[in-house]
């Protein structure tokens, strides 16, 4: 049963208001002109005297149908969106014509008090996928045709009250060959990808490169048969307007290809999707900021004095004698790194050594490569 609403006796009807496109199409398909009006299996005009249709419909009933309709399919809650197979079986002869399979929503079970004093509205139309023009149809005897179909539930319809009817109809004289109908309640949801994580940068990460890598957890399919690839999004905003996207990735890490902004806090996510299951994103969206890297040093520098020359052989010779210790500033590095000036990542006699014959025109400071400059 498909109830459609029409402008009359009141325009102000809400369930012709919330689709009056398709409820008017439907309405002057049949050629409407008043209501109550009931069409049996389309071509039937049983009028508004509700004594006789019990009896048309039961003999409706005993007519055979020359074919099957099966629908399964999904329904997507979040997404409000629905995806049907809808299979055909023509096991008669089918002699109609100009035939066309259309998908109906109809919600029942919703409470208005309308001018003629009904107030709860069953199989109340909704809408038609993809249109009222419907899928054009060509099947004989034997054949199987099988179709796909998605369908919408937007606000304010009731998901727990809505049916999705599938029936085939021939244009050339109307008459419904077959119909079908499932409940949107008994549709199990999508195949939907396991829920996945970042790694680093942690949130509110502080990275002293502007070319950081990016490391996240995997996703899974439950249907193993579809690989899963991944996008990493990176933006200065946090609702990703402008984002530098990565390419579609198979790996679970990613550096970036360019060199990012220096004291800048950064968002990042990942996307997830693999063509099969609805795409998802990573459960988290961190943070992190990218700095100078490198440590605030002059390499061979040990008097503090921000320059390298004979003062600073002095001061090391001393403090190798037991003198004081080298004024480096304070960073993650070796013990008195800034006077490392031969790249051993120690500071002792041979850095001396290698210092006094910079100083007299030699190879210039190398610096400890666990602890760089900040150039």
């Amino acid at each position: 049963m498909i109830r459609y609403h029409t402008w009359w006796p009141s325009s102000s009807d809400p369930y012709y208001q919330f689709n009056q496109s398709e409820n008017t199409t439907r309405n002057n398909y049949y050629g409407n002109n008043y209501t109550p009006h009931f069409f049996i299996d389309g071509n039937i005009d049983a009028g508004s005297n509700s004594s006789g249709w019990s009896g048309m419909i039961a003999n409706e009933l005993n007519a055979d149908a020359p074919l099957e309709i099966d629908i399964i399919g999904n329904y997507n809650s979040s997404g409000r969106q629905g995806n049907l197979l809808i299979t055909l079986r023509a096991v008669s002869p089918i002699t109609n014509t100009n035939l066309k399979l259309r998908v109906a929503v109809v919600e029942s079970n919703i409470n208005w008090l309308a001018p003629n004093g009904t107030r709860w509205h069953n199989q109340t139309f909704r809408d038609m996928s993809p249109s009222t023009s419907g899928i054009p149809v060509t099947i004989a005897e034997g054949d199987t045709l099988e179709f796909s179909q998605t369908f919408n539930l937007p606000s304010p319809l009731n998901p727990s009250n809505c049916e999705i009817i599938v029936f085939l109809q021939s244009d050339s004289g109307r008459r419904i060959l077959q119909g079908a109908k499932i409940s949107v309640s008994s549709l199990p949801p999508p195949y939907e990808l396991d829920p996945f994580s970042l790694i680093a940068p942690a949130d509110y990460d502080t990275i002293e490169t502007c070319y950081p890598s990016m490391i996240w957890h995997s996703s899974d399919d439950p249907d193993s048969g579809y690989a899963i690839s991944y996008r990493v999004s990176l933006s200065l905003d946090p609702s990703f307007i402008g984002a530098f996207n990565s390419d579609w990735l198979s790996d679970t890490t990613w550096q970036t290809p360019i060199c990012l902004l220096t004291d800048s806090l950064y968002y990042w996510r990942v996307m997830a999707a693999n063509g099969h299951a609805p795409d998802i994103y990573s459960n988290q969206l961190n943070r992190f900021v990218v700095v100078e890297p490198g440590c605030p040093y002059l390499p061979g520098d040990v008097n503090g004095s921000n320059s390298y020359n004979g003062l600073d052989i002095t001061y090391g010779v001393s403090y190798l004698k037991g003198g004081p210790l080298p004024n480096c500033p304070q960073c993650d590095c070796p013990d008195s790194f800034c006077g490392d000036v031969n790249g051993s990542c120690t500071y002792n006699g041979l850095d001396i050594t290698y210092g006094v014959a910079y100083l007299k025109g030699g190879n210039p400071p190398v610096h400890c490569q666990d602890c760089p400059p900040i150039p």
